[in-house]
């Protein structure tokens, strides 16, 4: 019976063994290749993550006040002046740097656009345009 214990406890002593040995060399491999974080600036991540952030409540913010003008009005605005022309805002906001506002006003429909190139003629960098109507298309 005594040699039985000592059987298990070796037995044991083995797998403690062999259990530490593979925990310590192996080392967690990232499932997909965006989950390997080593090495990126996560200063410029989190930038990043906040202009878009920024973006989507500016965007936000804007699509609820259109839909105060339709309820109050019940039709939607033209363009984005005739918010702050009914006094639904004090002024319509700058786009984000590097992009502008783009308004359907058909669809009743804002988007953020960023700018590829100069902007169009008679508009300035972040100014809100109107998309074309559908007779334009």
């Amino acid at each position: 019976m005594h040699m039985n214990t000592m059987k298990n406890s070796i037995a044991i002593i083995c797998l403690i063994a062999l259990s530490i040995g593979l925990a310590t060399s192996c080392k967690p491999t990232p499932l997909l290749p965006e989950d390997d974080v080593s090495g990126r600036d996560f200063s410029e991540m989190i930038s990043k993550n906040r202009e878009k952030m920024e973006e989507q409540r500016v965007q936000d913010d804007l699509n609820y006040h259109i839909r105060q003008f339709q309820r109050s009005v019940g039709r939607s605005p033209t363009n984005l002046a005739e918010l702050v022309k009914r006094r639904i805002i004090k002024e319509v906001p700058a786009a984000p740097p590097g992009h502008r506002f783009v308004f359907d006003p058909v669809n009743s429909n804002l988007h953020i656009q960023k700018l590829q190139e100069a902007p169009a003629e008679g508009t300035l960098a972040g100014e809100a345009i109107q998309a074309p109507s559908v007779k334009d298309q």
